[in-house]
Parts: C-alpha cells; sequence; structure tokens
C-alpha cells in the first residue's frame, strides 16, 4: 500500500492526493506487517486565521492502484486545544514581554501542533457473526459493499502518542525540516501562535513526524479504551475523586504509548511494590512511634527536619503540577502528613524532661541530647551557605518563569540539601550510643526496598529534576546506615543491662 498524506481546513476537502495545493508527502510500500516507520512533513499553517481548523486526510491505496480499488480514507484533527506553560527565561537578562503580570500565561486552551502524529494499523483479520462487532472496533471500520460484509483494515491515530526528546532529536535531523530558532525544539506541541507571522504569498511550515504502527486488535482496544477513560478523569467535567488535569493525564498516556511494553510491565509491577512498600512502612512506623515510651537513640532535630523537608516537598510538588505525576504527589502528602503526627509525637516526649518534673534522663538519652545538638550545630553551618550558592548559580544560568519559581526552586533545592542531611544527627547519635537499637528494623527494610524502585521511577515517570536527584540521594544514607546496623549488631537489651551493672558497681 502507498500512503499520501493531505492537509485540508475542512473534513470534506475539495482535491486529495497529489493534485492538491495542501498536499504533504507519501509513504510508499506498506504492509499491514510494518512494524514501525517513521517519516518528516511539512505543514503549510494557515496565514490568515491562527484557530482555523486542520485536519490530516489519510489515504492508503493498493500500490499500483487497480481499477475500482477500494481505498481507505480516514480524517484527523490536527490541532489540538492545550493550556500554555509558562515561559521560562533568565531572570536577570531584560524582562521577557511574558513575565509581566498583564501577559501572566492564561488558563484558557489555546491551539497547539503536535511534534508527531502516530498512525495505527490494526492486523485484524477476524470474521465476525452479523450483528456481533465490538462497538469500540466497529466505529473504526470502513465496510466494503461488493463482496457483501467485507471491511478495509483499520487505521486510526494513537491519541496517547506524544514527541519524545529521541523524536525531535530525530526530527530535526530531515534537511528540508527548517524552524524558527525562537520555537523550542524540546517540547512536544507548539502552541500555533509561538510560530513565525506568515503570509499567503510566503506561508509559515511547520515540520511534524508522521509515525506509522502496524498492531495488533488487543492492543488497538487496550490504548482505546485506556485512552478513553484517561479523558474522562481528565475533563474538566469530570466529577469522579480520582479527576486529574489534562497535563497529568497526557503525561500518563505518553508514559504507556511510548515506553517499551517490557519495561512498561516491569514499572506497573514496581509501582505495585512501590504502594505495597510505602504502606508497610507507614504501618510499621505509625506502630514504632505508637508504642515509643522515650527519645533516647531518636534524634529529635532529624524528626523535625525530616518533617520540614516532606511538608516544603509537597508544596513544590504541587506548583510544578503540570510535570509531576499524582503518583508521587500522593506519596508525598501521606508522607508528610506522617511526618507531623511523630512531630507532635516527638515533642509529647521531650516535654516530659527533668525541668517539666519528669524523671532524671538516662545516659542514653543524655548522649542522644549532646549528640542531636552537635549535628545541628554542623548541619546550621554547612546547609545554609551551600543553598545559597546553588540559588545564585541557579539565578544566573537557569532559566525559570518568574522569581516567585526561583524562589520556590531555590527553597526546594535548600529542602533536598536538609533531607541529604536530615539522617545525620540520627547517623551521629548511632555512632555515640554504639547501637542502632532506636531504629525501627522493619520501618528501615521497607524504605531501603522503595528507595530501589524510587530509582526505576526516577528514570520513567514524569517529576521535576531535583524530586529525580532526590531518589538517587536516599540511597546514599541508606548505605550508611546499613553499615551502622553491621557496625552496631548489638541490641537495647544486652545495652540496659550493661547500664545497670554500672549503676550498681
Amino acid at each position: 500500500m502507498d500512503l499520501h498524506a493531505t492537509s485540508s481546513p475542512s473534513t470534506p476537502a475539495s482535491t486529495l492526493g497529489p493534485d492538491s495545493p495542501s498536499y504533504l508527502g507519501q509513504i510508499d510500500h506498506l504492509t499491514l506487517d510494518t512494524s514501525s516507520l517513521q517519516h518528516s512533513f511539512l505543514l503549510p499553517v494557515p496565514a490568515s486565521n491562527p484557530t482555523t481548523p486542520l485536519y490530516l486526510h489519510i489515504i492508503l491505496q493498493p500500490s499500483p492502484l487497480p481499477q475500482d480499488a477500494p481505498v481507505i480514507h480516514r480524517v484527523f484533527p490536527i490541532i489540538q486545544y492545550l493550556v500554555p506553560r509558562a515561559e521560562k527565561h533568565h531572570l536577570l537578562d531584560s524582562p521577557s514581554p511574558s513575565s509581566s503580570p498583564a501577559s501572566a500565561p492564561s488558563t484558557t486552551p489555546i491551539p497547539h501542533l503536535p511534534r508527531k502524529i502516530r498512525l495505527h494499523l490494526c492486523r485484524d483479520r477476524t470474521s465476525y457473526p452479523h450483528g456481533q462487532i465490538p462497538r469500540d472496533v466497529a466505529g473504526n471500520m470502513q465496510l466494503l459493499h461488493t463482496p457483501p460484509h467485507a471491511y478495509l483494515p483499520i487505521v486510526d491515530v494513537d491519541k496517547m502518542a506524544s514527541a519524545t526528546s529521541k523524536d525531535i532529536e530525530l526530527l530535526f535531523t530531515f534537511p528540508h525540516i527548517i524552524e524558527d530558532p525562537s520555537i523550542p525544539k524540546e517540547e512536544a506541541f507548539v502552541p500555533l501562535n509561538s510560530l513565525p507571522s506568515s503570509s499567503p504569498s510566503t506561508p509559515t511550515h511547520f515540520g511534524f513526524l508522521l509515525e506509522v504502527h502496524s498492531v495488533s486488535l488487543g492492543w488497538f482496544r487496550l490504548t482505546r479504551s485506556i485512552d478513553a477513560n484517561v479523558d474522562a478523569l481528565s475533563s474538566p467535567s469530570s466529577a469522579s475523586t480520582l479527576k486529574i488535569s489534562q497535563e497529568e493525564g497526557r503525561n500518563m498516556k505518553g508514559m504507556i504509548a511510548d515506553t517499551d511494553p517490557s519495561l512498561l510491565a516491569f514499572t506497573l509491577l514496581a509501582a505495585l511494590l512501590h504502594g505495597l512498600f510505602e504502606w508497610l512502612a507507614f504501618k510499621e512506623d505509625v506502630q514504632h512511634w505508637r508504642k515509643l515510651d522515650s527519645l533516647e537513640g531518636t534524634s529529635y532535630t532529624a524528626v523535625l527536619l525530616d518533617a520540614a523537608t516532606r511538608c516544603f516537598t509537597v508544596v513544590y510538588l504541587y506548583e510544578k503540577r503540570q510535570d509531576t505525576s499524582l503518583l508521587i504527589l500522593g506519596g508525598a502528602l501521606l508522607s508528610a502528613c506522617t511526618a507531623l503526627w511523630k512531630v507532635r509525637r516527638a515533642w509529647a516526649h521531650r516535654a516530659s524532661n527533668p525541668a517539666s518534673g519528669g524523671p532524671k534522663p538516662s545516659r542514653e538519652l543524655t548522649l542522644t541530647e549532646k549528640a542531636d545538638a552537635q549535628a545541628t550545630r554542623y548541619l546550621f553551618l554547612l546547609g545554609p551557605p551551600l543553598a545559597l550558592t546553588y540559588a545564585v548559580w541557579s539565578l544566573y544560568y537557569v532559566t525559570h518563569t518568574s522569581f516567585h519559581a526561583w524562589t520556590m526552586n531555590s527553597l526546594m533545592a535548600l529542602m533536598y540539601l536538609l533531607g541529604f542531611i536530615t539522617m545525620t544527627p540520627q547517623v551521629l547519635v548511632n555512632h555515640k550510643l554504639r547501637s542502632v537499637a532506636a531504629m525501627p528494623v522493619k520501618v528501615f527494610i521497607y524504605r531501603f526496598l522503595n528507595t530501589i524502585v524510587d530509582d526505576l521511577f526516577a528514570m520513567v515517570m514524569p517529576m521535576p529534576n531535583l524530586t529525580r536527584v532526590a531518589a538517587f540521594r536516599d540511597d546514599v544514607i541508606f548505605v550508611i546506615l546499613i553499615a551502622q546496623m553491621w557496625w552496631y549488631p548489638r541490641r537495647k537489651s544486652e545495652e540496659k543491662e550493661e547500664e545497670k551493672k554500672e549503676k550498681a558497681e
């Protein structure tokens, strides 16, 4: 088969094929067994009205074309209406026009052009009984009158696919793809109003990638079902408690459509394990803190810093919600609530000190408080200068949408830095006491396993770069704690026995 592509401002085009003035090009020698094929096209953008609809006409015909041969003709809308992203720029340079309050990015969707359009050729050779064709399949069928009850191969656009960085890099290797340098090449969807102005004599051309995939009927139906369900959840009129944003829906669909099936299956398994380990760690942590009767061996500073870091992480991820998976945001919110509850419990134990009429502190508690104070001093000597250095570097060399975004990014870097050294007090307490008996072992094991899963998510799921780095940061902390568990294997009961002997002497 040969594929011919034509653009038109309406679904019934006057002329199609090579004779049309909006003819884009053709792909020769396609078969239903073609696994994957990519071709670049130049799309003429309307000069008169930027909101003029654009449709892609796809014609598939036998090669060579016999007389009265059936032809597949499908029409798909090209323009997608999306909420525009805020423009990033260097804050110390001359102010960007979009940085003024009057030109703040609107939440109203505007027309965008996709960098990639993926076509699915369905390998369906099923003979359906009369009246028993599945509804999702029948809507994409093109029936023939001769012979009776026959249908042409199913062709449809994969709405879940979006251009990846590799696709865009490939697109700009074609010599006839010429783009305006002001258009970001890393974006999967480009706003129509960001293209260079055109005139009827010199129209603007937009380069996009047409990808043809041959898929099985099962995969075809599965992707359509997922697409419909995600669209229902991301619809503005959705009343579901699991409602997600349109950006979240595109991220979810892109992860499914553009990830290798084996890696996707492994990632879904990892997501289940992530939820399981998160729940087990949460349950064991709550049980440990409910039974906790003293802060011996537990760093109060580490508990406070952990709560502050997790709370600010929720705020940061919410600010970056267009680039953040709902799974990541939900897990961060649960962790923040748990951390705040632990602060309340720790404060209750700390309040029952000798100054408040409590019993005389034990040797372990005294060593814990001294080590905690020492680690806190080191923390405030090293943390702020490093965070300030990063903030200045980010201001000079990294693009941001506004000073508010730069402030949030700098504070988040400080929180992640504190998160990296938030276990320093606990590590020092363990070292001074020569014991890890106060640490909840089960919680530690579950979180260590969850850190391994987070490393996988950091490579697959969309999230801000700082959050991605923080996922690998936790590995270093857990390695140190594992080493301490190896060095200090004594049990708490044995240590208390030694303390009793010392008091008796």
